[in-house]
């Protein structure tokens, strides 16, 4: 049934009226599209109803996740709009709905400054021409390199202080390619901050906090916890002035 998913969708409103206060990157409402069934169901904020309303439903090409869906991309066929796109579990518990600020963040992301910043990595060019449009999921960044390991589990044993994240940052720069320092600066800044806001609102709501917890195996979560120690240490200032200290490290 079209539309079906409309006051699941408003359950955001109040969360996002509670903690909007938190920082300018939760100032806007973005629009929501449900993925089910793979069918994309599209809802947007009515400013004259102060609510979100179905708008229409597009038929998905590929094979989309039914759960665990947390994802900001803008879409073609709705304008070109950078949306939240979830499942609808994401309104099962306090902690989902959080995660659907914390892609709020990438649309503020995408809306302010995201596509300029972009146009100069390398990295998205490398991939552009592979075809590979999901780098930022699949790129091969070596943390299995002993090095990196050596001095990442190294800095996560010490305080966290700007000394340490720089040092971290020159030794892990002098043993990897620019292409993977670059990946790790971009992670860094993008989910870094959209971590540090979502955890933010965590402190604010007594939620638990959502921080690295396996340091023998690392993914690319590691660099959306540094970047997040990152924005804690700098606080919620200009993000392309953030994006430009991250490259100067």
């Amino acid at each position: 049934m079209k539309g079906q998913f409309e006051k699941k969708v408003n359950m955001i409103i109040p969360i996002w009226k509670k903690t909007k206060h938190i920082s300018v990157s939760l100032s806007e409402l973005y629009p929501i599209v449900i993925v089910n069934n793979n069918i994309f169901e599209i809802y947007d904020f009515n400013f004259n109803l102060s609510k979100y309303e179905y708008i229409k439903s597009v038929d998905s090409n590929m094979q989309l996740p039914s759960r665990g869906l947390r994802a900001a991309m803008p879409l073609e066929f709705y304008g070109g709009k950078c949306c939240a796109v979830i499942n609808i579990d994401c309104f099962d518990d306090i902690e989902n709905q959080i995660l659907l600020l914390h892609e709020f963040v990438h649309c503020y992301q995408y809306k302010t400054c995201e596509p300029t910043l972009r146009k100069n990595l390398e990295l998205q060019k490398v991939s552009t021409e592979k075809g590979d449009m999901m780098w930022e999921i699949n790129y091969e960044f070596p943390y299995n390199n002993t090095d990196v390991t050596f001095y990442l589990k190294q800095y996560f044993s010490n305080l966290d202080n700007l000394e340490s994240f720089s040092e971290l940052h020159l030794n892990i720069k002098n043993c990897v390619s620019a292409l993977d320092y670059e990946y790790m600066i971009w992670q860094e800044w993008k989910e870094g901050y959209a971590r540090y806001i979502e955890n933010c609102i965590r402190n604010y709501l007594n939620v638990n906090q959502n921080t690295l917890s396996n340091f023998d195996n690392f993914d690319r979560t590691v660099f959306y916890e540094l970047g997040c120690r990152w924005f804690n240490l700098h606080n919620d200032i200009d993000l392309v002035e953030n994006y430009k200290a991250l490259l100067l490290l």
